[in-house]
């Protein structure tokens, strides 16, 4: 596909989802031997600073959590009545795919956050989660400081940041995700050839912007580091104590879950039988409706849309805001 990629006829992105597929997506972040390996580190790390937390709930959020790769590894480690999880992306097509794949975890509430902005400015409190996680997020922004930043500033006192980054720059890089639009997007100065950065250079990231006792794994010398990547751990100081806002801020966040929609566990072929049969039973001049509408649902199931804010039928799709990714999401 270089030809195509190299001359712009065809999307790097389309080549890492062939016809919309996940397929391969899941098996570099989920189910591949490396990706069990990683989010195996991570899993233990949230759990473990989840079981470490004195408040009655532990809020937890995942950021740029993309296809749910390490969130499959993290959600059955946690404590169902005692968790409130944010899973976030900047793509409503992943958070709708993710409300689905996740259905049986009714203490995820699903929403947008970019780290390029400010998360409070985006209705994310300050000092309101426990844990953050995110995987091969943080180095794909423009100003490493910066997003360590604001995810410090998300930290209640003590809270804990897991990071899982990719840390050595292979070849191939150069010719599969490096040809993605946004991987030279860094500005920082800390960066030169490449967005990623070694185990030492994100040590010394987490220390500047004030947390501590930060930890890598594997450890310098291990073996496991011919692998490529890390897990990076910062404690925020546990210096400080939460004011009546921010208690209030926290039982927002439980409530914002609690009251959040759940999808359906309904299976396709269910799904299709029932239509089938609804359009068996209709008058003939009710059928073509009742097709329509059956589209309408789930193009506003696609783009994460209340149905009763949808436009006008005659619509076009990608000017309600469908890419090429979420077309195809519809279309299977």
């Amino acid at each position: 596909k270089l030809p195509g990629l190299l001359t712009g006829r065809e999307s790097a992105l389309d080549a890492l989802f062939p016809n919309g597929s996940f397929e391969l997506t899941e098996f570099l972040y989920e189910t591949g031997a490396v990706a069990r390996y990683l989010n195996g580190i991570v899993r233990t790390a949230v759990s473990s600073a989840s079981a470490s937390v004195a408040f009655d709930k532990v809020r937890v959020l995942e950021v740029g959590a993309g296809t749910g790769g390490t969130t499959s590894a993290v959600l059955p480690a946690l404590l169902p009545d005692r968790t409130s999880y944010w899973y976030t992306d900047v793509s409503d097509l992943f958070l709708a795919r993710a409300q689905r794949k996740f259905a049986a975890y009714p203490f995820v509430k699903y929403g947008l956050l970019d780290l390029e902005r400010d998360p409070i400015e985006q209705g994310f409190p300050a000092r309101g989660f426990d844990v953050i996680l995110g995987a091969n997020i943080v180095h794909a922004t423009s100003n490493l400081a910066t997003s360590l930043g604001r995810l410090r500033s998300l930290l209640a006192p003590g809270g804990v940041v897991v990071l899982l980054e990719t840390t050595t720059d292979q070849g191939w890089f150069d010719i599969t995700t490096g040809l993605i639009e946004g991987w030279q997007a860094f500005t920082d100065g800390i960066r030169e050839d490449s967005p990623l950065v070694p185990a030492a250079g994100w040590r010394e990231a987490f220390l500047r912007q004030g947390f501590e006792r930060v930890v890598s794994l594997p450890e310098s010398g291990s073996l496991a580091e011919i692998l490529g990547a890390h897990i990076l751990i910062g404690r925020a100081p546990a210096s400080g104590t939460l004011s009546a806002a921010d208690v209030a801020a926290r039982q927002q966040l439980d409530l914002a879950v609690a009251s959040a929609p759940k999808a359906g566990l309904e299976t396709d072929a269910v799904q299709a039988e029932a239509l089938v049969q609804r359009l068996s039973a209709a008058l003939p001049d009710d059928r073509h409706e009742g097709l329509v509408e059956f589209v309408r649902d789930h193009v506003a199931a696609v783009l994460r849309a209340d149905r009763s804010t949808m436009p006008d039928r005659r619509g076009r799709l990608m000017d309600l805001g469908l890419d090429s990714l979420m077309a195809v999401e519809l279309r299977n």
